[in-house]
């Protein structure tokens, strides 16, 4: 069985931002996320965003993508600073991906 849960936020740090998202979304179970989800607005550096969602979760693999805009708990947001996270705990899930779509 798998368990998602979801976070957004308009924080301006890259480490508040996802300190922020993964409390939310994960509370104390942080250590046990397997996935995070990460998306992002065109204001916030992926690989910064990335790195600490890496030392949060450490045994979680981290996806990330950047936007104009994200679709959060709260719905829609078009801030630059927008952040948001999709954790899943379990088993049962696959990642596959396509570089160079342009």
């Amino acid at each position: 069985m798998i368990d998602f849960s979801s976070a957004s936020t308009r924080s301006v740090s890259p480490v508040r931002a996802i300190d922020e998202v993964i409390e939310t979304a994960c509370g104390s179970g942080a250590t046990a996320v397997d996935l995070v989800l990460l998306n992002a607005g065109d204001g916030h550096d992926l690989g910064a965003l990335s790195a600490r969602a890496r030392e949060v979760c450490p045994k979680a693999r981290v996806l990330a993508t950047s936007c104009a805009g994200i679709v959060g708990r709260e719905g829609p947001g078009e801030s630059l600073r927008e952040v948001a996270v999709m954790c899943a705990r379990g088993e049962g899930f696959s990642v596959a991906f396509v570089d160079g779509i342009y």
